[in-house]
């Protein structure tokens, strides 16, 4: 009997067990895209720095900024009377005068010495410029590049030079006008036509003006 029921067993198909329906987890939403802080406007940054021209937004943010004229710089570069704090800095400023521009845009052939030109430059290739000018056909990705660019219609220059009292439309044209007074004061007699930088050697003129081939402005 017992191999009787033995076979009786090995007929039988294996009991079936219920297996649970397939599981189909919803796609997860998809992050929404976190909005661009609005631009900040010139007149917004009351608090300016007498050494450079540059404006902030906050008392405590121009303080901290005028470390920058104070704090100890042994790196100095060879080619003009600047001195950084650090040799990476330094080493970038020099591409200024080498023409070297290690930064290539990647839609267009246009090359950069720094990396923060390459990313302001990249906004060109940005379709879209709902900010237009009033008073001619071009427009601009934001706000605050529409404000800058109107200056050269109003005339408005709120960038002085605390030297001489020239003032200017946009920091970075003060910024090249105050490298007059460091040419005169440091004795080089070779300027750049193009962004008022001198040199004392004719070679390093030669290889500085290699940054203006494209019409960039240098740093």
């Amino acid at each position: 009997p017992d191999s009787q029921a033995l076979k009786e067993n090995a007929k039988s198909p294996p009991p079936t067990t219920l297996s649970s329906p397939p599981t189909t987890e919803a796609p997860k939403p998809a992050r929404p895209r976190r909005p661009r802080p609005p631009a900040i406007l010139p007149s917004d940054r009351p608090y300016q720095c007498k050494d450079c021209g540059k404006r902030f937004v906050y008392r405590s943010k121009l303080a901290t900024h005028q470390w920058t004229h104070c704090a100890e710089r042994p790196y100095k570069c060879p080619d003009c009377p600047k001195s950084f704090s650090y040799p990476s800095k330094l080493a970038a400023h020099r591409r200024t005068h080498t023409g070297e521009r290690p930064y290539p845009c990647p839609l267009c052939p246009k090359r950069f010495g720094h990396r923060s030109k390459l990313a302001a430059h990249q906004w060109i290739h940005t379709p879209e410029r709902p900010y237009k000018c009033a008073d001619c056909p071009k427009s601009f990705c934001y706000p605050s590049k529409l404000a800058a660019h109107r200056r050269t219609h109003t005339g408005q220059r709120p960038y002085p030079c605390t030297r001489c009292g020239k003032s200017f439309c946009y920091p970075s044209k003060l910024a090249a006008h105050q490298q007059i007074h460091a040419a005169a004061a440091a004795g080089r007699p070779y300027p750049c036509m193009r962004c008022s930088k001198s040199f004392r050697q004719l070679r390093n003129l030669t290889l500085h003006q290699r940054v203006h081939e494209d019409g960039d402005e240098c740093g």
